[in-house]
């Protein structure tokens, strides 16, 4: 069976298990560069310059930073034609979107801190309220669009400044008490099946591995756990990397990656995480 996996970048870490995954699974992993190939209508197919690509049975499907729409469209295309995804797309639409990631968990009865978008002078008195806040894009994805406003006046400029360059943004509290960690429960099929509490060690307030933070073995409360596992469901992920941080108000689901990154999390656990991907993707084509 033929198993695709949609980058920019062959030579990542998490490309590189899951195509060791694959094979080790007796199938063939296909590599897919959203970039490279151009998609046709009349008739409907994929083409890499003048070669057309075969359509795979299934696939993951890998979101960076960048080129998001080129890889969504990809994949749209391909699940049209019959392949089936890991995350489906429209799990994969409202995970890439903290707003409406942070809708459904509160939904779902999901402690998260306390929110909100769309800034505006209206809401300078709300800022006042913590001495710290933590701005986001709403899109941003590996620690990238998220700044620390260490003021009131900081955070009304950098709000201003966002909305005046037309960037989605929503506004956090910053939990000092958090000291920089958060913990990456990676949930497939319903379970918490590794888990690890990243720190940054370089003075920047993001933990994100691909920032700098540094990765460590963790065991997850149970209700951390349950967190995780709802947070996944309330998104409709099969497959998901649910941030979560300690505050004194308890644990808070902070974000839902449905595009998790392996190299972090095997350092510390397991090295066959993408071997349960793998198979939960095989179980969904079964």
């Amino acid at each position: 069976m033929q198993l695709a996996i949609l980058t920019r970048n062959a030579r990542l870490y998490t490309t590189k298990r899951l195509v060791q995954a694959i094979r080790s699974r007796g199938h063939d992993a296909q590599l897919i560069n959203p970039f490279r190939v151009t998609l046709f209508t009349h008739p409907w197919q994929v083409r890499q310059g003048r070669r057309v690509l075969a359509i795979p049975k299934g696939g993951v499907i890998r979101l960076g930073s960048q080129g998001v729409w080129p890889t969504l469209a990809l994949a749209r295309h391909l699940q049209a034609m019959g392949t089936h995804w890991l995350n489906e797309l429209g799990a994969m639409d409202v995970a890439r979107d903290k707003w409406h990631t942070l809708q459904r968990l509160t939904q779902a009865g999901i402690p998260v801190p306390p929110t909100f978008t769309n800034v505006a002078a209206s809401m300078s008195g709300w800022l006042r309220q913590s001495p710290e806040w933590v701005i986001k894009s709403t899109t941003g994805l590996q620690g990238t669009g998220v700044m620390l406003a260490p003021s009131y006046a900081s955070a009304i400029g950098v709000a201003d400044a966002l909305r005046g360059m037309r960037v989605d943004s929503i506004v956090q509290p910053y939990y000092t008490e958090s000291k920089g960690q958060d913990i990456r429960c990676l949930v497939i099929d319903g379970q918490v099946v590794a888990s690890m509490i990243r720190t940054q060690l370089g003075g920047d307030f993001r933990s994100n591995v691909h920032q700098g933070g540094v990765a460590q073995p963790v065991i997850p409360t149970p209700l951390e756990c349950e967190m995780a596992i709802e947070s996944a469901r309330a998104i409709d992920l099969m497959v998901a990397g649910v941030d979560i941080i300690r505050t004194h108000s308890g644990p808070m689901v902070l974000e839902v990656n449905a595009s998790p990154g392996l190299e972090g999390i095997e350092s510390v656990h397991t090295p066959l995480l993408a071997e349960l991907m793998i198979d939960s993707l095989l179980r969904r084509l079964s």
